[in-house]
């Protein structure tokens, strides 16, 4: 008769539990990744591994988000075409300089990345109530800040719907929801692509994935349903919290 392994079962129901976590944190208010990529460095994936594992294992919850907002798509039709392929550019050329830094190097830059996410969360509401333009920006300049971004989504991700949302407003767009929508959108191409690259690539631990995977999508259901009981500012410093303590951890590592 074969034992069972408890030290992997104990392992997964924890990846499990961050991945239930970060879906119901996307839901509610964002900053999953706070959970589900330090738990997988934990579980002693590499930063590289663990990035692109977190990044599977959020996606789905993603795309379910944004498949609910369609209908909104419509109000940018005559740019979505334009945005969607530099969003699939700049998510691609971050996934793959992801690949090309060497693991010191990765050591190195993480700590900054997890900074520069809280930050971004942090001073969320500030960032997304900014003054808009009086007028659109020009039309090469939002290209590169949607492609700046989308670089920083394909090679992290944390806190890049936050830096979106900050762009849509800067740029003259004042619907919230409708730059809401755009941003979901955005995001689903972003990692998408950089799923993919992690695929072709082999970087992806899928026993791991997959078991974040249930706990994300089940997690991002539970929190839309209770989305409105939750108080967004105490979450918010939750998650600042969180990823301050994860910031001094990756720098002292």
């Amino acid at each position: 008769m074969t034992s069972i392994d408890w030290s992997s079962v104990l392992a997964y129901g924890l990846l499990f539990l961050a991945a239930l976590g970060g879906g119901a944190m996307n839901a509610v208010a964002g900053g999953g990744t706070f959970l589900t990529f330090p738990s997988l460095t934990f579980s002693g994936l590499s930063l590289l591994s663990a990035n692109a594992t977190s990044t599977v294992a959020l996606w789905p919850g993603t795309v379910s988000s944004a498949i609910a907002l369609r209908q909104q798509w419509g109000t940018y039709r005559s740019r979505l075409a334009g945005y969607l392929l530099i969003s699939l550019f700049g998510g691609l050329a971050g996934a793959l300089l992801l690949l090309r830094l060497s693991s010191d190097t990765l050591g190195d830059v993480f700590p900054y990345l997890l900074l520069t996410a809280t930050l971004l969360f942090a001073f969320k509401s500030r960032l997304e109530k900014q003054q808009t333009a009086e007028r659109p920006s020009p039309a090469w300049l939002q290209t590169l800040v949607l492609l700046l971004v989308a670089i920083y989504g394909g090679f992290f991700g944390g806190g890049m719907g936050i830096m979106m949302m900050a762009m849509f407003s800067l740029l003259g767009m004042t619907d919230v929801r409708n730059a809401n929508a755009l941003k979901v959108l955005l995001t689903v191409v972003v990692n998408g692509i950089s799923v993919v690259t992690f695929i072709v690539a082999d970087v992806i631990v899928w026993p791991s994935a997959l078991v974040m995977v249930g706990g994300s999508i089940l997690g991002g259901y539970v929190g839309a349903v209770y989305a409105r009981r939750v108080s967004p500012q105490r979450l918010r410093i939750i998650i600042v919290s969180i990823g301050l303590i994860l910031t001094v951890y990756f720098f002292l590592r």
